[in-house]
């Protein structure tokens, strides 16, 4: 038996979860996507060498995001969000909302209807975009939304990042986001690890900031995510 290990912003320590089996391997145009069974966290999928989701603890990271939804609210938009967890979790609070997730690797979702067995893009309810979803914010042209969840990987930029180009990629996307929401709309980021060491980007810090410079209020949300090893910051525009 191997150990999969992924670091632990916080701390620069690895965490090494015990593998029981690999079941897919693949690098795709824009990422490496794996899955694979464990004793610890279930079945686990991983984008680039980090943990996305396991069947233990996915609930815990999806529960932040929905947590705002009201009965009041209709119309949900969901950047990155391909495994559907969100999706699944916003629908289960209010079944009257329409979703649009806009994910760019189509293999995320192929992926996670084998492995994962998820049906919620089979539902009326749920519209799936394949594109980029920045691009899909700047192009406008859609019905404004009462929530709109970034729920990115890490790196959204698919390749190496700094400082400088990530700042300007989410700069862009919170002024595109706030146009597209309606009267009294809120945004809800998925922000990385709470607190991170000198050696990796501290993307929660850099978020905050720039949500603060395009929304009129924000709020820090943190949760400890067992397969993450960390507790993971989530940010909420407050309008």
């Amino acid at each position: 038996m191997t150990d999969f290990c992924t670091p632990v912003f916080s701390t620069g320590q690895t965490q090494r979860i015990a593998l029981k089996r690999m079941l897919y391997q693949k690098q795709t145009a824009f990422q490496k996507i794996e899955v694979f069974d464990t004793e610890e966290f279930g079945r686990c999928l991983a984008i680039d060498g980090f943990v996305q989701a396991t069947a233990k603890d996915h609930h815990l990271y999806d529960a932040v995001f929905v947590r705002h939804i009201t009965a009041q609210h209709r119309s949900v938009l969901i950047l990155g969000g391909g495994d559907g967890f969100v999706a699944q979790a916003a629908l289960a609070l209010n079944p009257r909302l329409k979703i649009t997730v806009v994910e760019i690797d189509a293999e995320i979702v192929n992926v996670v209807r084998e492995f994962f067995h998820q049906t919620v893009f089979e539902d009326a309810r749920v519209e799936l975009v394949i594109g980029d979803a920045v691009e899909y914010l700047r192009q406008g042209g859609h019905s404004l939304f009462d929530i709109i969840f970034f729920d990115l990987t890490d790196n959204p930029l698919c390749g190496s990042v700094c400082p400088e180009t990530f700042t300007a990629f989410y700069y862009g996307a919170f002024r595109n986001a706030s146009m597209a929401l309606a009267s009294g709309g809120r945004v809800v980021v998925q922000a990385g690890a709470s607190n991170t060491t000198m050696s990796y980007l501290d993307s929660a810090k850099i978020l905050a900031a720039l949500m603060k410079a395009c929304f009129p209020s924000v709020a820090e949300i943190h949760e400890f995510i067992p397969s993450f090893g960390e507790r993971c910051c989530f940010l909420t525009s407050i309008n």
